[in-house]
């Protein structure tokens, strides 16, 4: 008898725990919902020169995260787009962006990620390449640093 409780409250235990990371996810990706403008980013080490990031004489492009999709839009238009999974559990956070262009998802790019208030801050490696461990582009690591900042409404 004493197992059979040990093993029902391990099951009940277990369920909780698989729930709330669920919910944890749902909620970081709530978090991260809405709409970003790039302000920094350093890719393979390099830092790229403001003016690159605005995209000039265009329009800026800015980033939409809703749910677990995010699009890239420049000016009124949806020029990539895909879907997001993110496990808030890991020390640091982790995202992967899978592209709506790749369905088998040989292309996923594996990041870390931090969310301050309105500062959102990740480093993501190249397609195939393994997650990033620290929040920094080195020189030939392939990764980008990227820091946005969520557009008021």
């Amino acid at each position: 008898m004493g197992r059979c409780i040990i093993i029902v409250l391990f099951a009940f235990f277990s369920v909780g725990i698989t729930s709330a990371r669920g919910e944890s996810a749902r909620e970081a990706l709530e978090a991260l919902g809405g709409t970003w403008k790039t302000v920094a980013i350093v890719s393979d080490g390099k830092t790229v020169q403001d003016e690159t990031i605005r995209r000039p004489p265009g329009p800026e492009a800015t980033l939409v995260y809703k749910g677990d999709t995010w699009h890239v839009i420049v000016g009124e238009k949806t020029v990539a787009s895909g879907k997001l999974k993110v496990d808030p559990d890991k020390n640091p956070r982790q995202l992967d962006v899978l592209s709506d262009d790749d369905p088998k998802g040989a292309k996923t790019k594996l990041a870390i990620y931090q969310l301050d208030g309105d500062t959102f801050k990740y480093c993501i490696a190249g397609a195939g390449k393994p997650r990033p461990t620290e929040f920094a582009s080195k020189a030939g690591s392939g990764e980008s640093l990227i820091t946005s900042k969520r557009v008021k409404p």
